[in-house]
């Protein structure tokens, strides 16, 4: 059975340059539309309005008739409406009670719009003369002490050629200063977008082979991409992949051989307490001690990588504190340093792993005591504001060094420890996954002070 054919990748330059068009367009059209739509409708408030001025005119001028019992609009209504300019001008009034037409009206007027006219309706509206053509009319309520009557004023209504007339003369100074910029933007920013966009592509190619991610699981989707980004998504993947099986072999090996270690380490141990006391006793005992310390950091250390603490818990800080510090007392390492600590009446709760935060302070601990001469105290603290404090009375670490010692297997070349430099990486993987800060500073009476800072429960993870 054969694969299925794929289709031929899309070029981005020219989806670009196709969808940039066509959006040119749309807004070209669209802006159009806006302008012939507010002309239009200032058109008609604009006639409205003049409508309107004319009925406040013909209202002015309308005379009772008391003899006759009705109104009359003078002959000079004709000449004072004149200056208004509105064409084919009709105008008509109406009694309000005896609904009689007022002298001088055009006679058909009332007639064409229908009982609207004089049922409540006021203000501008479209009709249709007696010949089938559209009129606009303005209705307006008079109210006189001896009389009210209604007033009517009506103008030839607005045709798509005038509108268009009027949108040139009165709007297109406002629709070529937008549309002028679109058009010229669109021309010159396209070109440089598209080069600009594809131009880092080929670098970033090449470095693709090199990139050395902390999450190994990512892949790239390499569906729908196009045909300049698809060398860059495979050297992504395939770079990826090699990191992913390497650090896979190593994860397993490092565990695989922690585990195995530590039958041999605790066999080893029993076989030389039974041995008579002396140095050379000592001397093993201090060296099955290092080993058996690098063993349980190379599984912490797997451990981390392979299963990220859990921050669904809460943990008191004071309680962990107290807790490691009783366990590591009775070590033979600590036996010549005394180990201080100071804890604070109530409780500092946070959330957190408390197995991987006693392994982070148990760590600092481990190094104040590898690092301090005999007999120097060790002082652990912990403070209300959520945070871990380690002291020692050490050589204390130059500030050049003190991101490096972070970093794993690091030792300073002169360095008199016996670590692997795996204890400190272990506290700052423990304290980023628990979205706090480390900081290291000098011991104002010598060595050097770990600080750890923790987000307390409840607060907002800065």
């Amino acid at each position: 059975m054969s694969a299925p054919q794929r289709s031929k990748p899309a070029s981005i330059g020219r989806q670009l340059i196709l969808r940039l068009s066509i959006l040119f367009l749309l807004s070209l059209v669209l802006s159009a539309a806006i302008f012939l739509y507010q002309s239009w409708v200032n058109r008609i408030d604009t006639l409205d309005k003049i409508l309107r001025s004319a009925a406040v005119q013909l209202g002015s001028m309308v005379e009772r008739v008391p003899e006759a019992g009705g109104l009359r609009i003078p002959d000079a209504a004709a000449t004072a409406l004149a200056p208004l300019e509105l064409p084919s001008l009709r105008y008509a009034a109406v009694a309000s009670d005896s609904r009689t037409v007022a002298d001088g009206s055009s006679p058909t007027l009332f007639g064409e719009l229908g009982a609207d006219a004089v049922n409540g309706r006021t203000g501008g509206f479209n009709f249709s003369d007696a010949e089938g053509r559209g009129d606009r009319a303005y209705v307006m309520r008079v109210k006189r002490a001896d009389t009210s009557f209604t007033v009517v004023v009506s103008s030839a209504t607005l045709s798509l050629a005038d509108t268009l007339a009027w949108m040139q003369d009165e709007t297109l100074s406002e629709l070529l200063p937008v549309l002028a910029p679109l058009f010229i933007g669109t021309l010159l920013m396209a070109p440089l977008t598209i080069r600009r966009a594809l131009k880092p592509l080929d670098r970033l190619s090449s470095e693709a082979a090199l990139i050395e991610p902390s999450r190994t699981d990512v892949r790239l989707n390499e569906a729908g991409v196009p045909i300049e980004i698809l060398p860059l998504v495979h050297a992504v993947n395939t770079a990826l992949e090699r990191i992913d099986e390497g650090f896979e072999l190593q994860r397993r090996f490092t565990t695989n051989a922690a585990h195995e270690l530590r039958t041999p380490l605790a066999i080893l141990r029993a076989r030389i307490d039974g041995l008579e006391e002396g140095e050379p006793k000592a001397g093993l005992s201090r060296d099955v001690a290092r080993m058996t310390r690098l063993v349980s950091q190379l599984l912490t250390a797997g451990r981390l990588e392979m299963q990220p603490p859990a921050l669904d818990g809460l943990v008191d800080l004071a309680i962990v504190a107290r807790e490691t510090v009783e366990r590591l007392a009775i070590l033979p390492v600590a036996q010549d340093h005394a180990l201080r600590l100071q804890v604070p009446q109530k409780p500092v709760t946070i959330n957190g792993d408390e197995e991987a935060l006693g392994d982070a302070l148990r760590n600092l601990i481990d190094n104040a005591l590898v690092h301090s001469p005999d007999g120097a105290p060790i002082d652990v603290s912990v403070a209300e504001d959520g945070s871990m404090e380690v002291r020692d009375r050490g050589s204390g670490i130059p500030p050049e060094h003190r991101e490096q010692i972070f970093e794993r297997f690091w030792r300073a070349r002169k360095s008199g420890g016996e670590g692997a430099g795996l204890g400190l990486s272990i506290v700052r993987a423990i304290v980023n996954a628990h979205h706090g800060v480390i900081r290291v500073a000098d011991n104002p009476g010598g060595g050097t002070v770990f600080r750890l800072t923790f987000p307390l429960a409840g607060s907002a993870r800065a």
